[in-house]
């Protein structure tokens, strides 16, 4: 999707120099679809002297129920799983899913390779545990919307999963359920814990809306 990036930056830009002054700048999910454009714009940042940062607005969320893992946990398996569509809310979701993963021993290691599986091979990967399905209920549960629905592998029809390998031989994944799963969720099995944990991202529009709820 061509989303107009650069020129809706440039108008900040515009008014920097107007004014002679600027503020900090966030950028919602990447700079731009161009390499071209997103160097302008960081280069902007770097001659106007602004604070510029991009990415997802999901991992600094409130989290319900509340999940934050401390340095140096051993995790077995994590999984993000949230709505469609492929780019925008593929960025989401691969953003959220790191903002767990980082926490755990050995910390950020780079990624090795990133597998796209669609369709068959969704199914195909859930039966043979090249990604971990078994941690979708979990996340899903954790939801209101989701809250009481049993899982059924039907519902990895039309769903796309992110698989990411970290060079430290870690695998994370991401579920892309589309309409069926209309919130980011997140599921882990911690080394040692019994039971898996769970927790979705509460967005601010809602919680706007409990705010006018109790005045």
């Amino acid at each position: 999707m061509m989303y107009p990036r650069r020129e809706l930056f440039e108008e900040i830009v515009k008014v920097f120099r107007r004014t002679g002054r600027s503020v900090r700048v966030f950028n919602d999910k990447h700079l731009s679809y161009s390499w071209d454009n997103a160097k302008w714009m960081y280069d902007q940042s770097r001659k106007l002297k602004f604070p510029l940062m991009a990415g997802s607005s999901i991992p600094v969320t409130w989290r319900l129920p509340p999940l934050s893992f401390k340095r140096g946990i051993e995790l077995d398996a994590v999984l993000a799983v949230g709505p469609g569509s492929f780019e925008s809310y593929g960025f989401h979701n691969l953003e959220f899913l790191q903002s767990f993963v980082e926490k755990r021993k050995r910390g950020e290691t780079g990624v090795k390779a990133v597998q796209v599986l669609q369709n068959e091979n969704v199914w195909k990967g859930a039966r043979s545990g090249t990604w971990p399905a078994q941690l979708v209920p979990i996340a899903a549960a954790t939801m209101p919307a989701g809250r009481g629905k049993p899982f059924k592998l039907e519902m990895l029809k039309n769903t796309t999963v992110f698989r990411v390998e970290y060079s430290d031989g870690f695998m994370a994944a991401v579920c892309l359920l589309g309409s069926v799963c209309p919130e980011f969720s997140f599921a882990a099995k911690v080394r040692g814990r019994r039971k898996p944990v769970g927790t979705h991202a509460f967005m601010a529009k809602r919680a706007a809306r409990l705010v006018q709820l109790f005045k």
